[in-house]
């Protein structure tokens, strides 16, 4: 598993994390008006975009990905991130299953 860190208060930012022999591609978006954060993600071609983040939700089990995302609140709030600053005070944590820890959650391994 892996933990998105460096995740500042900026309303849109990009990382890139390598996995298996390719890399991932996140875009984290924060929508002011609605007051909710979004990803977007590239994998090999593919994307999916508009993603609002969830608590307690595997966010691409339909997507027929590798991997998978899920985030925890550590003020244990319960509430999905919706101030700016959710992930970079800490409030809010990403977390990466990668392929191995997803296939053993779904029960079935995606190439």
């Amino acid at each position: 598993m892996i933990e998105f860190t460096n995740i500042t208060d900026e309303p849109i930012q990009r990382y890139i994390i390598p996995i298996d022999k390719s890399s991932v591609i996140f875009r984290l978006r924060y929508h002011e008006v609605a007051a909710i954060w979004c990803v977007d993600i590239e994998y090999e071609g593919r994307k999916v975009c508009g993603k609002k983040l969830s608590l307690g939700v595997y966010h691409l089990a339909g997507s027929n990905f590798p991997f998978d995302l899920i985030i925890r609140d550590t003020s244990k709030m319960g509430i999905d991130p919706f101030k700016q600053d959710d992930f970079s005070s800490g409030r809010i944590v990403i977390y990466m299953f990668e392929s191995k820890e997803i296939a053993a959650i779904r029960g079935y391994d995606v190439p």
